[in-house]
């Protein structure tokens, strides 16, 4: 029936066969160009970056593979998209980009390098992408948007529901724990995403993420490094308390205490019968200084209320009120920084690092800027000790504070 009355009216199926084709052809015509336009502007390809192991061992991983590369000091490998980046405490690595930009990766950190990609074609709109995902960790971000469609770097942080946007040069960095991330700006400017708020950074600022809370709102990039530095939670697990006797025979010990209500820690000892001890509460910091770093700055409020060993003791070494740090400097040594705090120096002992104050007064210290008088200039912070030494003493402090910009 269907094929009669197509032999009957011949012109019709001309007609639909010529609109179809037209219409086909109308469709290629619009639908073919703009999709080779999408593919020329929006193409991308993908690339390697390059890890450079500058000391201890660093292991990539390829989860797609399983495949595992150990790179030691000096060695380099590249590193392809979807790969984890593990480095061991002694470790430190230089990842680079195709586009110049690079990431120093601190000892302890584990990284995963998500997306490296540029347009394919030099049609291209979109920015040079480059998405990092970091576990934990400390890294400094050098940028580069030298490429005319400019940048798209994010340092994301899954497991605090956070991102680090990077559009333009500069210089950042970000300290990464399991509770909480301290992301800063040296240079340039980012934007910090977290739990569906956000915050601008503008060199030189900081913002902190925790677990589950928005960014902080912005603040100037003079970070702390001690924890619990006006011993709001008493020594709590952050400080450690010791006494040392010496070698003199002595064993009348020094005592510590912490108040409840003033959060003043208090060093005491009585009856020494002109034997040494050292009373002493320590914190461990293990952190490495920011790079590029500005200023090291000690801050401390403290009291001497009694001594009997006239200003440093002997050998300058047993002050009734003394703050050590202790670091690594850039040639990888081991030194130490000593402030020591007197207000008796009645037998002119030496005072080799000791600052005379006012007794049994709460008196306020800053030192100077320990990157200006340290040589060779510290890089690793290792350790800050509070203590009391010499025989009697009674001494006291209510704030300490190891700020780095």
């Amino acid at each position: 029936m269907e094929q009669a009355l197509s032999r009957r009216r011949p012109e019709r199926t001309a007609w639909i066969v010529v609109w179809t084709a037209f219409i086909v052809f109308c469709l290629l015509v619009v639908f073919v160009p703009l999709s080779i336009r999408h593919i020329l502007l929006y193409s991308m390809r993908s690339h390697t970056a390059t890890l450079q192991a500058l000391e201890g061992t660093v292991v990539i991983e390829n989860p797609a593979t399983g495949h595992q590369n150990v790179v030691s000091n000096g060695a380099s490998a590249n590193v392809t998209e979807g790969s984890a980046i593990t480095l061991d405490d002694k470790a430190s690595a230089d990842l680079r980009f195709f586009d110049g930009s690079s990431v120093s990766i601190k000892p302890g950190s584990q990284v995963v390098l998500e997306r490296v990609q540029s347009p394919r074609f030099q049609w291209g709109v979109q920015p040079n992408m480059i998405w990092l995902r970091m576990v934990t960790g400390q890294a400094k971000i050098v940028t580069n948007s030298a490429g005319k469609t400019g940048l798209d770097f994010e340092l994301r942080l899954k497991h605090l529901n956070a991102v680090l946007q990077i559009k333009s040069d500069g210089v950042y960095g970000a300290e990464v724990q399991t509770d909480s991330a301290t992301l800063l700006v040296h240079q340039g400017s980012a934007v910090v995403n977290a739990n569906s708020n956000s915050v601008q950074l503008v060199a030189p600022e900081r913002t902190t993420v925790a677990l589950g809370q928005p960014p902080t709102a912005p603040v100037a990039d003079a970070r702390e490094l001690l924890t619990n530095g006006d011993f709001s939670q008493g020594l709590g697990e952050a400080w450690t308390a010791y006494n040392d006797q010496g070698n003199d025979g002595g064993d009348v010990p020094g005592v510590w205490s912490c108040d409840d209500e003033t959060h003043t820690v208090r060093f005491y000892r009585t009856d020494s019968q002109h034997n040494h001890c050292e009373t002493t509460i320590e914190q461990d910091i293990n952190r490495d200084l920011p790079d590029p770093v500005s200023s090291l700055v000690v801050r401390a409020n403290i009291k001497i209320v009694n001594q009997n060993l006239s200003g440093g003791g002997y050998l300058a070494s047993e002050y009734p009120l003394m703050i050590r740090i202790k670091y690594r400097d850039k040639y990888g040594s081991e030194n130490e920084w000593i402030q020591g705090f007197y207000y008796d120096n009645s037998q002119n002992n030496p005072t080799t690092n000791g600052l005379q104050i006012p007794r049994d007064t709460w008196y306020y210290f800053e030192s100077e800027n320990l990157l200006d008088t340290l040589n060779p200039t510290p890089t690793r912070i290792i350790s800050i000790r509070v203590s009391a030494s010499g025989w009697d003493y009674e001494s006291m402090i209510r704030y300490i504070s190891l700020a780095v910009q």
